[in-house]
This record gives C-alpha cells, structure tokens and sequence, in this order.
C-alpha cells in the first residue's frame, strides 16, 4: 500500500527522470476529469397565453447547468404556447435559488406561477437578491467548517436537539418520497422496453463498450516505481480533506411494506428490459407515444422529485445551523445529533501521472461494458391547450 505521507516519497534520492516522460498516451477525452460549472436560474414568459382581465401571465423560474437555449428547445416540445426567457444568472445555489421563489410565491400546476407581464424583471431582481443572500449564509456556513477542528464530542444542547427533531421530521417525510420517485422512474423505464424512448418523457441512449483509465491499476504501477522514482511518484498525488456532516439519529423506517415491494418490483423490471437489449435478443427501435398511464407515472415521478429537492433544501438549511453549532462549541460531533470530521487522504493526480510515467499509464486502461442509460426527464414539457388557465 502507498504510503499516506506524501512527503515521505521526496525526503529520497530522485534518479534521473525515465527517458520515456516526454510523451503522453492518447486516452479516451475526459477520462478522471470532473466539471462541475454554475448552473443557470432562468425565467419563462408564455407569451400568448394570459390573464386579460388581470394581465397576468403563466411565468415559469427554473435551473440547468446545460444550456438555457436547448432547455427552452425542450420545454417548448409539445406546448402549444410560444415561450420566451426574458432573464436568467448564473449561481452555483441554482436549486437553493429556485427553492426560495416556489416557496415565495403561489405556484401552479407544473411550476409555474401568474404575473403581472408588465413588471417581470422584479422576479429576477427578487431571485438575485435571494441568492445574494444564500451566498452570505453559505460563507458564514464556510467560516463555521473552518473553525471545526476535530473538538471533542459534547452533548447536544435544548436548541440542537429542536433542529434534530426538525430535521429527523424532514429525513422521515422524504423516505415515502424517494420511494414514490423511484417506483415511478422505474415503472418509465421499464415502458420503454426496446424503444429508443418515450417521447417527452423516457429517452435511452446506448453505450457502446469502450475503455477508461482506471486510478486502481495507477496506483499499482506506482507501487512499482515508488523505490526506483520517488520524487516523480510523489508528484502523482495531491493530499485533500476527506469527510464533512454526519447525521446521527435518523428516524427509523415506516411501515410501507407495500411500497417497498412496488420499488423492488420496478427495479426488477427495470433491469430486465435494460438486460434484453444488452443480452442481444434485441435492438432498439423507435419512439414511443404517451399514453394516460404514462404520463399519470412521470406526474409522479415530478411530484415527488420536486417534493424531494424542497425538502433537501431545508435539510441543508438545518444542516448549515448545526454546523455552526459544532462551531461556536468547538465540537466535532453532538453526541446522538451529529458529526463533522474531517481527515486527509492521498488523492491521484492522474495528468500528472501520465506526464511522469506516459508508457506506464497506457497500462492502466480497463475495460467498459456497453450501457444502456434511460433519463427520464425532469420536466413536463408536453402541456395541453387549456391546461393551464381556465
């Protein structure tokens, strides 16, 4: 096993670099690389549909981190009313931003909400000023993390445990939700049988096999050229804090033995029409139509997805104030409340390997099975003539 003190590798005598460090092996694009980027909170206007007595218009507040224009591409697929973003910003709280509008404001069927067509931009001032202020909540959140310092463990105080209770409220009410989702993205998935989709809500995109750099088989190699290149090994890798927030004391599970079983039985029925594909009995054909049934299943995969995301958002909140608990007491952990501690691990740096050890990295390819992945989407785009307003 690598040693964990990274230093150790350079207190050694470092031989001269490999002859072969020059070039670099051509992986598949992207491989070990992660991006996480802002998302967008963007605004939408249904132009022809509205209000004229009140002038008022349906206005949907929404989040992606793709795209603003391919997003409205897709939501615009099947609504007979024309659709217009008349703002959007970039944040990195999009969901703690959209979270705080829908709570905000009395929202209709599908997310969307009745304004005034003639004072839209307030909603957009409204939502840069929320996220100004989740901003200074989470700095202040981030003050606190820095302050934890692996304190001991301390009892947990009449105001803590009033946020445990409220957070083991929330954690209990989200236990019938994320089954409902599950069942419901389950049984979409399952419908889709040897389609390539469902048309607004199910699309399956195939994966062909392929091949991935595999951090596992580096670590190997570098287990055989720590003793011969320990200054270059050490290079390889970079010591990061592993750990955070730990609940304790989570709420025992409901009765909904029914429920449980529903889940089990989409799942199941999931992977056997995953299986049928990839097992070569079949190939993919075409689209799928909507039918009642399927379009009552992704209501309820949305219903409970936009049941899930609100209730994460006030555990978080709850979670934020915790911290800053632990903080001020100087604590780690709330004894049967929670926890926060934090240790360093040796993380790879795998653009550094393959700069060091370019012939030794195109060792560390590992096969990918084909995949077949079916998204259901998160959004209903298909909306009927009349449905919204009346």
């Amino acid at each position: 096993m690598l040693s964990k003190d990274k230093h150790s590798f350079m207190e050694r005598q470092n031989p001269s670099r490999p002859a072969h460090a020059a070039s670099i092996p051509q992986l598949a694009p992207g491989l070990g690389t992660t991006n996480l980027p802002n998302g967008h909170v963007y605004f939408l206007v249904m132009k022809e549909r509205f209000d004229t007595e009140r002038d008022l218009v349906p206005v949907k507040i929404g989040i992606t981190r793709g795209d603003i224009a391919r997003r409205l591409t897709t939501l615009q697929t099947g609504n007979p009313y024309n659709l217009s973003c008349f703002g959007s910003f970039k944040t990195p709280w999009t969901r703690e931003v959209e979270h705080f509008m829908h709570k905000s404001h009395e929202m209709l069927q599908n997310e969307w909400l009745l304004w005034r067509r003639d004072d839209l931009h307030t909603l957009v001032v409204e939502a840069k000023e929320a996220e100004r202020q989740i901003e200074e909540r989470k700095r202040r959140e981030q003050t606190a993390i820095a302050l934890i310092l692996g304190g001991p463990e301390r009892p947990a105080t009449h105001e803590v445990i009033c946020l445990h209770r409220e957070a083991q409220a929330l954690m209990k009410r989200m236990i019938p939700e994320r089954l409902r989702r599950e069942i419901a993205e389950n049984r979409l998935k399952a419908a889709t049988g040897t389609m390539v989709g469902i048309t607004g809500i199910v699309r399956v995109k195939y994966l062909p096999a392929t091949i991935r750099f595999s951090a596992r088989l580096a670590r190997l190699q570098l287990l055989e050229l720590e003793s011969k290149y320990p200054e270059l090994t050490a290079e390889c890798f970079s010591i990061a804090s592993s750990g955070g927030f730990r609940w304790r004391g989570r709420p025992t599970r409901p009765d909904l033995a029914s429920e449980f079983d529903a889940a089990l039985s989409a799942r199941n029925a999931a992977r056997a029409s995953v299986d049928e594909v990839l097992k070569g009995k079949v190939s993919l054909g075409d689209w799928g139509s909507r039918t009642p049934t399927l379009q009552r299943w992704h209501d309820d995969f949305l219903d409970a997805s936009r049941a899930i995301h609100k209730l994460g958002v006030e555990l978080g909140e709850l979670q934020a104030a915790l911290t800053a608990h632990l903080a001020e007491n100087s604590a780690s952990a709330f004894i049967g409340v929670c926890s926060f501690k934090r240790s360093s691990v040796l993380r790879l740096q795998r653009a550094v390997f393959c700069r060091n050890f370019p012939e030794e990295s195109t060792r560390c390819a590992e096969p990918v099975a084909p995949q077949l992945r079916k998204q259901v989407y998160a959004t209903r785009s298909y909306l009927q003539a009349g449905e919204m307003i009346e």
